[in-house]
């Protein structure tokens, strides 16, 4: 969920993301007035929120990186928690606070939202790759078939290969989290829980509040 609004007092622009994101989510933030009317000097975004649609949360990141670029500084502040897809939008701000009692998650991309979407992508997509590949297909080899179906499902537009790819680069571009622990993190069946004292050490956070 997400609410964008002024201070009244301070005039700041704050946008307040909690509970689970969503695409239409992202779209409020893409076509907000108080974003795209001026552009903001600073924005502050508060996270307590435990991730959601992963394409949700990686547009709103994409559209951070382009306020910022503009030069607006973006203040990004959790208290309780900013995991899975809202860790992504967390890291990609210019200054990073946690409390002391934060949790963060981070985890492979999960499909389980877009799933029906996916399936009938990739099965319209695999069906036509197949009819133009089927002289070759009977004499294909396994590792050759499992090629196939890789790149067939690249084709689809919530792929999860290339969001796990995405979600893979801004880990390493926004943290100091090491290759190989990515790499051991997204191979996991359950989440990796990093605390604020870590999370300062990895560059996740900048500073921590009492």
């Amino acid at each position: 969920m997400i609410n964008i609004f002024k201070d009244p007092e301070k005039g700041t622009i704050i946008v307040d993301l909690s509970d689970v994101i969503t695409e239409s989510d992202a779209k409020i933030f893409k076509n907000h007035s108080l974003l795209s009317e001026k552009l903001p000097r600073e924005l502050y975004i508060l996270v307590k929120s435990t991730g959601g649609d992963m394409l949700a949360c990686l547009s709103i990141y994409e559209d951070l990186q382009k306020l910022k670029e503009r030069g607006t500084k973006i203040i990004g502040i959790t208290g309780v928690e900013a995991s899975s897809g809202a860790f992504v939008i967390f890291v990609g701000c210019t200054v990073r606070i946690a409390s002391q009692e934060t949790k963060f998650r981070i985890h492979a991309v999960h499909v389980t939202r877009n799933i029906r979407r996916l399936n009938d992508e990739f099965e319209n997509i695999f069906v036509k790759e197949l009819k133009k590949n089927k002289d070759n297909f009977i004499h294909m080899k396994d590792s050759d078939f499992a090629i196939f179906v890789k790149k067939s499902l690249r084709l689809a537009s919530s792929n999860p290969i290339e969001l796990q790819e995405r979600l893979e680069e801004i880990i390493k571009k926004h943290t100091l989290l090491l290759p190989e622990r990515i790499t051991q993190i997204m191979s996991q069946k359950n989440s990796t829980i990093i605390r604020p004292a870590e999370a300062l050490e990895l560059n996740i956070i900048d500073a921590i509040y009492d």
